[in-house]
Order: structure tokens, then C-alpha cells, then sequence
């Protein structure tokens, strides 16, 4: 289990397809070029390798001038997090670029984090290309939402976490960290506000030893879903969509199924239903959000395409590389907010229609409702 400090993300990336962005809306920060070293790529025996492989990274560490190059680069971020870290900042960027995004960037990333941890900074190394490009190395994440303080299910949350609630002889957590992990998500990010220590002790005792890797984001206040996302941006970023999912929620979707049908042309894809809800989102007939609609009254933002559809969401979303480069401009404690603010700007955010078991815990009343369903079930 990882915990939120100070952490350094180390990307490596293709110059021909460009840097990755910032999610923490700092503009970024070191970006080194390592096509100043020879470029093992050009030579047959290393052309279908990457900087992971061992006979390419040696080939390349055999060079005095990789020595030199990673001395230098490793220096400057080192005594740039020092710096930080004295100032309280939560989050520095260094990004390794070559000409492919596949030897030198990889092997110069990989050996900056092992320096940066040995001296005792929490690093975290995303390659970029390569997650994009070769399904050896796609790592999609996963955020559970599990911050909230739970307060219309007093008193049961006072002494409680909502996601720690038990159902059918397990937590809200521990179902949807198997819905996640069976889908094939391994890289899990969870935010915690509301008794966290509890939700952190949960995680390291029972998943300390789990091939998952879990990063809690502990939450300086309570941020909502638009601020949560927000603020666990730096542990989501990456050349894949990542998936959001409401931590008090029950479902029995095919995950892996509804991210294979998210369109990656898409800014953000939202699984809706169609069932009953004293609030709903507005689809068109092409499927793009227009607008929501509260307690019969609509708020649309976007000119529909068509009749429009009304239907409910369904707490979970997944968030396109884009959207995750851009939730530092939400606003709102609502990450709904920040969708109908991007499709005003032109930005297409779909409904990924579904059907199936959904119920949520956030009453006394839903939370009876779901246990009473569990033991019919069996």
C-alpha cells in the first residue's frame, strides 16, 4: 500500500508523439532528452526490446556518457524534491523522452526511480509510449471513491467508515475491490477523508500482501467527487483511461466489459441506467450529455442532437487521458459539474448504457433494501 507524500512521477515518451501533459496543472516540469545517448533501437538485436530488457538496458549502461547523463538529471531532481518536500508540495513531474519512447526514456526512467527511492522519496514511474502502444505493459487504473462522511446514515457512520459497512459478511470496499480486480484493474487508487485510519488499517491488513497495487489518497478535507478526483490526478495520470467507481455501491456489471466499450474519442464515458432517480442526466440520441435534470426541472448546457433521453447515473465513470489532464480546472465539489462545464467547450462525454443488479447504501432505507436482497439471493 502506497500513501499520499510527496511524490515524483517519472515518465518516459516518444518525442514523435509528443510529452504527456500535467494533471496537477503546474505546467509540468523537468523534461530531459535522452537522444543524446546512442540509440539501441537502430541495432537489430535491440530493435524489438525496450529499455526493460536486460541486454538492451546493459548495452546502454556500459556507456560513460548514460552515467553522466542519469548523474546529472538524478541530482537536479533529487535536490528539487528535497526542496519541495521542505515546502510542503505534494507533487513533482520529470519526464525522460527518445526518439520512440522505447529504449533510452525507459531505461533512463526506470534507473532515475530506483536512485530517487533508494534515497528515500516515493516515486512513481509511468511509460508512456509503451502503455500506450504494447498491451505488455497497459496498466489501466482504477480510483473508489470512499472519502464521503456518510451523514444520511447516521448513526451508523459516526463510528464507522460508509465503505467499511458491512453487507452479506463483507465491506463495500473489499466487494468493489474484487469487481475492480476480476475486471483487471490492479492499480487502485482510493481517497479517505471520513475515519481513515480505519479505511488504511482495513487495506493493510488484509491486502498488504495482494499482487494489487493500492495508493491511498488521504484527503486534507472533504472534496467530493470533482475534488477527489482532483486531487488523486498525480496517482491516475497515465496513457489509458482510468475508471471511477462510488465506493458505497453494489453492483454485479461487467466492468472489463463496459471499459472495452468506452470509445477512447470520447472525453469521459458515464454508465447510466434506466431507472427510477430524483435526478438524472440528459442524453441525446447520439448518446452525448446535454444536461441533468433535478427534481423534474432541466438544466440543459449542450444543443441536443435529437430528442433527448433521461437517465440515471449510475456512480461510475471512466475518464479519458485528457479528462485526467484536466480535472485540475474543476471548480466543483461535483465532478458532474466539470462534465456539462467541458461539453460546453465543445467536448463529448457519452452515456455507456447498462443494465443489471445496482444498489446503493447512501440511507438506512437503501442499505436494508440491499441486505434484504443479499439474503434472498444466498
Amino acid at each position: 500500500m502506497t500513501k499520499d507524500s510527496l511524490l515524483i512521477r517519472l515518465y518516459s515518451f516518444s518525442y514523435r508523439q509528443g510529452a504527456p501533459g500535467d494533471p496537477c496543472g503546474n505546467g509540468g516540469g523537468f523534461v530531459f532528452d535522452c537522444r543524446i545517448l546512442p540509440n539501441p533501437g537502430r541495432m537489430a538485436e535491440y530493435a524489438d526490446l525496450t529499455g526493460l530488457d536486460y541486454t538492451a538496458a546493459e548495452f546502454l549502461n556500459r556507456l560513460p556518457e548514460t552515467a553522466d547523463f542519469l548523474q546529472s538529471a538524478c541530482r537536479l531532481i533529487e535536490n528539487t524534491a528535497v526542496n519541495y518536500r521542505s515546502r510542503g508540495f505534494n507533487d513533482l513531474m520529470a519526464a525522460f523522452g527518445c526518439t520512440g519512447g522505447k529504449h533510452r526514456s525507459v531505461f533512463c526512467a526506470e534507473q532515475a526511480g530506483q536512485y530517487l527511492q533508494l534515497k528515500g522519496f516515493n516515486t512513481r514511474i509511468i511509460h508512456w509510449e509503451l502503455g500506450r502502444t504494447d498491451a505488455r505493459f497497459a496498466r489501466p487504473g482504477a480510483m473508489l471513491l470512499a472519502a464521503g462522511e456518510g451523514l444520511r446514515l447516521r448513526p451508523l457512520t459516526e463510528n464507522t467508515p460508509k465503505a467499511l459497512i458491512k453487507i452479506g459478511g463483507r465491506t463495500m470496499l473489499d466487494w468493489n475491490l474484487e469487481a475492480l480486480s476480476l475486471a483487471g484493474f490492479k492499480n487502485i487508487v482510493i481517497n479517505t477523508y471520513h475515519l481513515k485510519e480505519q479505511i488504511a488499517e482495513h487495506i493493510e491488513r488484509h491486502y498488504g500482501n495482494s499482487p494489487h497495487k493500492i495508493t491511498i489518497s488521504e484527503e486534507p478535507a472533504l472534496l467530493g467527487s470533482g475534488g477527489g478526483v482532483k486531487y488523486a490526478a498525480r496517482w491516475l495520470h497515465s496513457p489509458l483511461p482510468v475508471i471511477i467507481h462510488n465506493a458505497d455501491i453494489y453492483t454485479e456489471f461487467d466492468l472489463a466489459n463496459l471499459y472495452r466499450r468506452y470509445n477512447p474519442a470520447d472525453f469521459a464515458a458515464l454508465v447510466c441506467q434506466k431507472r427510477s432517480s430524483s435526478r438524472y442526466l440528459l442524453f441525446d440520441e447520439e448518446g452525448c450529455l446535454c444536461g441533468r435534470c433535478i427534481e423534474g426541472r432541466d438544466f440543459i448546457v449542450r444543443q441536443p442532437c435529437g430528442r433527448m433521453r433521461k437517465l440515471a447515473f449510475a456512480g461510475i465513470h471512466i475518464l479519458s487521458p485528457d479528462a485526467v489532464e484536466t480535472i485540475h480546472t474543476c471548480a466543483s465539489p461535483d465532478i458532474i459539474d466539470f462534465y456539462l462545464a467541458q461539453i460546453q467547450q465543445g467536448r463529448c462525454v457519452r452515456a455507456l448504457k447498462t443494465q443489471g443488479i445496482w444498489f446503493d447504501i447512501g440511507t438506512a432505507e437503501k442499505l436494508e433494501r440491499l441486505r434484504k436482497w443479499m439474503e434472498k439471493a444466498g
